[in-house]
């Protein structure tokens, strides 16, 4: 029935791509029973492209099963992902991403391209993600909870707030997740998370990402601008072309507690800020 004690249960590949076309089962509760392999839905050679769930307020749970070969292609779209949009009372769980191919413009991510105030626990991704601004391993644009998810792969983005797992954090919070894989852009680039903002906080997470850019650059996370960073380390290489690279944060304007880098930091600009743990500490 879709209700919290009698989930629908999701077995094939079909019933995966049923969901993102019945906008009156968004706010039901589902169970994969299953691994699943997407690949019949990648848009190519004249197969269906996959129905992205468009606006999710309600419970997916992965019951530790992996969804493979998810492929979106939409180089000019916004809100991509498996899910556009969790909302404040959607929650997915339990569930691995591996190999997806996502692509889009802004707010793309390779579960969730914005989490407006829902939850992620216990979910990673693998493969590679794409987009413009707000791109993330895991979410692009993220105000919500993220707790035990991690992510391995590669984040590329045109310009603005890319991160190894989330792209842009405002207000939202991160618990026991790391990154992994690499992470290139221009402003503001974590391997973690790439612009975090108005009182977005980070709890016990690390990365290891090789991570690349030009302007706020770190190993963490590139620009810290208000919240909390607690418990937290980062060991892959940075580099930037220009100000603001730090091991840790590149560009920082909050508190950072018990926290430590180790990786390698370089800048190409000399005039630039650099730093092993924070490039530039306003």
């Amino acid at each position: 029935t879709g209700e919290p004690n009698d989930p629908y249960q999701i077995y094939t590949a079909e019933q995966m791509n049923a969901i993102g076309a019945e906008p009156n089962d968004w706010d039901k509760h589902f169970k994969l029973t299953a691994d699943i392999d997407l690949s019949a839905f990648d848009s190519k050679d004249s197969k269906p492209a996959f129905n992205i769930i468009r606006r999710f307020s309600g419970v997916f749970d992965g019951d530790n099963h992996v969804i493979r070969n998810l492929t979106i292609d939409k180089p000019n779209g916004s809100d991509v992902g498996l899910i556009s949009i969790l909302e404040a009372n959607g929650r997915v769980c339990n569930m691995g991403l591996q190999n997806v191919s996502i692509s889009g413009s802004d707010c793309v991510g390779g579960l969730a391209g914005i989490n407006d105030g829902g939850e992620l626990a216990a979910c990673y991704a693998t493969g590679s993600v794409s987009g413009y601004d707000f791109v993330g391993g895991l979410v692009g644009d993220n105000y919500g909870r993220l707790i035990g998810c991690y992510t391995a792969v590669s984040v590329i983005g045109g310009d603005w707030a890319i991160g190894g797992i989330v792209g842009f954090n405002w207000d939202g919070s991160l618990i026991d997740c790391h990154a992994t894989g690499s992470v290139d852009g221009n402003d503001s680039v974590g391997g973690l998370v790439g612009d975090n903002y108005d009182g977005g906080s980070f709890t016990r997470c690390y990365a290891t990402s090789v991570v690349t850019g030009n302007f706020a650059v770190g190993g963490l996370v590139g620009s810290h601008g208000g919240g909390s960073i607690t418990c937290c380390y980062a060991t892959g290489p940075v580099s930037g072309m220009f100000g603001g690279v730090g091991g840790l944060v590149g560009s920082n304007n909050d508190s950072i507690t018990a926290c430590y880098a180790a990786g390698p930091v370089s800048a190409g600009d000399v005039f630039g800020d650099a730093g092993g743990l924070v490039g530039y500490n306003d």
